[in-house]
């Protein structure tokens, strides 16, 4: 089997993520939505993570449903009460969706947030934080999400976590995982044993660590991964901090 085709089969895993097929593998329930009032939840499939009052960072991959927007400030993905609507998508322009390499969407909302303690804005990672080790090698990152339970698995309709140590690229590039698939814009965690991942329907949510203020930071965005939660496949993240630039320039002109 050749290098492309053995990404091709890592890709079409959390590249199926329209519908209500939700929830985080091996993790826990969220008890208050104040603990990730940042997280955000597509109508049609799909997470996100708001980055300032009328800003969502997401996935590429999740473009077909961003444009009819989601719901915040809350636990329960049936609850319709604070309706976020899309005014404009953005994927960013080096997107490649056969690498899923920048493999970010930002979402410009219609109407700005008014933050609560159930709804507000993450902080991102930049070049400084994860310079700082924040980000590094070991570090335990959480990452939220309504995904499936398994592999295969059924749905939940309330916003789940799992916590997960950040793994190096040179290790989740090793043979036994990913052969070199993972690049420099991607971020990798998970156990080598497996038992805890994030899983189809937790696309582009958010993998957050904490900073020296015990304050959350985004430093990934669901991206991929091979199956859910199996042995030497880590959960494969978008890196916040490689694109942070672009961020913020492309909030600024538009």
């Amino acid at each position: 089997m050749t290098k492309f085709m053995t990404l091709a089969l890592v890709l079409i895993n959390f590249n199926i993520f329209a519908g209500p097929q939700d929830k985080i593998v091996g993790g826990s329930a969220v008890i208050n939505i104040e603990d990730s009032p940042y997280s955000m939840k597509f109508k049609y499939g799909c997470d996100g993570s708001i980055i300032a009052k009328n800003w969502i960072l997401t996935a590429a991959h999740c473009k077909s449903v961003l444009k009819y927007g989601g719901t915040a400030g809350t636990l329960d993905a049936q609850d319709k009460t604070n309706v976020l609507k899309a005014d404009k998508v953005i994927i960013h322009p080096k997107y490649d969706g056969s690498k899923q390499s920048y493999d970010f969407a930002l979402v410009k909302l219609k109407k700005d947030i008014k933050f609560t303690d159930k709804m507000k804005a993450i902080k991102l990672a930049d070049e400084a934080y994860e310079q700082s080790g924040m980000q590094s090698e070991g570090v335990m990152a959480t990452v939220y999400g309504w995904g499936l339970t398994a592999e295969r698995g059924k749905a939940s309709r309330y916003l789940n976590f799992v916590e997960v140590p950040i793994v190096s690229n040179e290790t989740a590039n090793e043979r036994r995982a990913y052969n070199g698939a993972v690049d420099e814009t991607m971020i990798a965690a998970g156990f080598d044993e497996g038992g805890k991942d994030a899983c189809q329907g937790d696309s582009g949510g958010p993998l957050v660590t904490f900073n020296s203020f015990n304050e959350p930071v985004l430093v990934g965005v669901v991206s991929w991964g091979q199956g859910c939660a199996r042995k030497d496949k880590y959960g494969i993240y978008s890196r916040v901090s490689f694109v942070h630039k672009w961020i913020m320039d492309t909030m600024a002109k538009n």
